[in-house]
C-alpha cells in the first residue's frame, strides 16, 4: 500500500470538490425557480413544455458532459454546468407541481393589495415552492456528486475528490483512495446537514 498523500492535497480536493458542488447548487436553484414559477402560472406553458421537459430529463446528464465540454472548455465551467444540470431538471419539476397546487385563494388575496409581478413571486410563489427546492436539492446533491466525481476522474486540468482517487488507484496509494472516497461521503453528508438546518431555519411554519 501506498504512502498517504500529503495532507494539504487532500484538503485541496475537498475544497475543489466542495466549492464546485456549491456553485453548481446555487446556479440550479437560481436559474430553475424562476423557470418554473414562469411555467407553473401559466397552464398553456406547462402542457407545452411539459414533454420537453420531462424528455430533457430522461437524458443522463453525465452523457452531456462532452458537449459540456466544447461549450465551455476543459475547466471547471464544464463540471460545474453539467453537476448543476442535475438539479436544475429535479428543482424545475418539484416547483412546477408546487406551483401548480397553490389555491388559487392565495393569488386572489395577494393581488387584491395592488402586488406586482416581482411582490408575487417573492410572498407568493418563493414561499410556496421553498419546501420543493429543498427536497429536490436532498435529491440532486447526491446525484450531483456522481456526476462531479466522474467529470473531475475524466479530464486532468483541475484538481477534486474525483481526480485524487484516480491519481491514487494509478500509483497504487490504496490508503488515500479509501480516504478519498470516504471524505466524498462525509462531504455528502455535510451538505445534507446544511440543507437540514436551512430548511428548519427558513421554513418554521413547515414543523
Amino acid at each position: 500500500m501506498g504512502e498517504l498523500t500529503a495532507f494539504s492535497e487532500i484538503v485541496s480536493a475537498v475544497a475543489f470538490s466542495l466549492g464546485r458542488i456549491l456553485v453548481s447548487l446555487l446556479i440550479a436553484v437560481a436559474a430553475a425557480v424562476p423557470a418554473a414559477v414562469f411555467t407553473g402560472t401559466k397552464p398553456f406553458l406547462c402542457r407545452l413544455f411539459s414533454p420537453l421537459i420531462m424528455f430533457l430529463y430522461s437524458i443522463p446528464k453525465i452523457a452531456l458532459f462532452p458537449l459540456a465540454l466544447l461549450v465551455f472548455g476543459f475547466n471547471d465551467a464544464a463540471r460545474i454546468m453539467t453537476a448543476a444540470l442535475v438539479v436544475f431538471f429535479q428543482t424545475l419539476i418539484t416547483v412546477i407541481d408546487s406551483i401548480r397546487r397553490l389555491p388559487p385563494e392565495y393569488r386572489i388575496s395577494i393581488d387584491s393589495v395592488g402586488a406586482g409581478r416581482f411582490q408575487r413571486f417573492l410572498f407568493l410563489y418563493l414561499p410556496a415552492a421553498m419546501p420543493a427546492i429543498f427536497t429536490s436539492l436532498r435529491i440532486g446533491v447526491g446525484a450531483a456528486f456522481a456526476v462531479l466525481f466522474f467529470t473531475e476522474a475524466s479530464i486532468t486540468r483541475g484538481y477534486g475528490l474525483g481526480r485524487l482517487v484516480i491519481e491514487s488507484w494509478s500509483r497504487l496509494d490504496y490508503g488515500t483512495m479509501i480516504l478519498a472516497v470516504l471524505l466524498s461521503a462525509v462531504s455528502g453528508l455535510v451538505l445534507f446537514i446544511i440543507i437540514d438546518l436551512a430548511e428548519k431555519r427558513l421554513l418554521k411554519w413547515k414543523a
